[in-house]
């Protein structure tokens, strides 16, 4: 697999884009495990976000056919994979910019969403899938995305966006990847995630709460949200919901989080 990753890049004078998280897995295991998680889920549909040299792609096309398709954005990857074993089943775009929906005629009850997501763009990716209609995901990040995204309340790691997220998914770390499963290896080792998504509406003005609520670590919920909220109905909700007047936002679970957001939603 090495040799012929190397061929590729000598014979397209390719250079990995550290940019777009051009890192080429190589471990077989790991290639394994992943399709097998796609497996285990049974999609109905199987979308992949920078299938690369299709690594994960080979086996994916030969078990979901029609069912799978894929999105690449750097021209040279997308014309080898175009001219080989995904013609007709990748296209030429930015998975951010495109509607992953229109992408298959339908559908269907389980559609599901795999890729090694670019650090510099993979909380945009999320947050695209969870407004999106698919249900599950298996991904792969930066340890440092996954620690975020697994984070629990009084942790570093916590923060509005690890809130967001298992407000609105369930999320599990299926295994953590080392950095020379990688050609070229990152800097840091990977966390393969499995995203599920609850069956709760996404709420626009719950996000903006989370995002004002965390604007600063140091300062209390009632410094944060007094710009936005009357302080005095601030701590009424506090008070009722058991949290003192000094209870900092990465104190509180998602679900505390969300019972106060209600909370103050009700008084205003």
């Amino acid at each position: 697999m090495i040799n012929k990753i190397n061929k590729f890049f000598k014979n397209n004078e390719f250079s990995p884009s550290k940019q777009r998280g051009q890192n080429f897995l190589i471990d077989q295991n790991i290639i394994n495990k992943i399709v097998q998680s796609v497996i285990n889920v049974n999609p109905s549909k199987v979308l992949e976000i920078g299938p690369g040299l299709g690594a994960i792609s080979e086996q994916l096309i030969k078990k979901y056919g029609d069912d799978y398709h894929a999105i690449e954005l750097d021209k040279k990857l997308f014309n080898h994979l175009n001219e080989g074993l995904l013609k007709d089943h990748v296209l030429h775009a930015d998975a951010l910019d495109i509607d992953w929906i229109s992408i298959f005629d339908e559908l269907g009850d389980n559609p599901t969403m795999v890729g090694n997501l670019p650090y510099n763009i993979s909380s945009k990716l999320i947050k695209k899938f969870i407004l999106s209609t698919y249900r599950c995901a298996i991904i792969m990040v930066q340890k440092e995305m996954g620690l975020r995204l697994l984070a629990k309340s009084n942790s570093k790691d916590y923060s509005a966006f690890s809130v967001l997220c298992q407000y609105s998914l369930n999320v599990n770390k299926i295994i953590e990847i080392n950095e020379n499963s990688f050609i070229p290896q990152p800097k840091i080792k990977s966390t393969l995630l499995f995203l599920e998504k609850k069956d709760i509406a996404f709420n626009e003005g719950y996000e903006k709460f989370l995002k004002l609520i965390f604007l600063s670590r140091r300062k209390t919920i009632l410094n944060n949200l007094k710009t936005s909220y009357d302080s005095k109905l601030i701590i009424e909700s506090l008070i009722k919901l058991g949290f003192k007047e000094t209870t900092r936002a990465q104190e509180l679970s998602p679900i505390q989080l969300f019972n106060l957001y209600e909370s103050l939603s009700k008084l205003c």
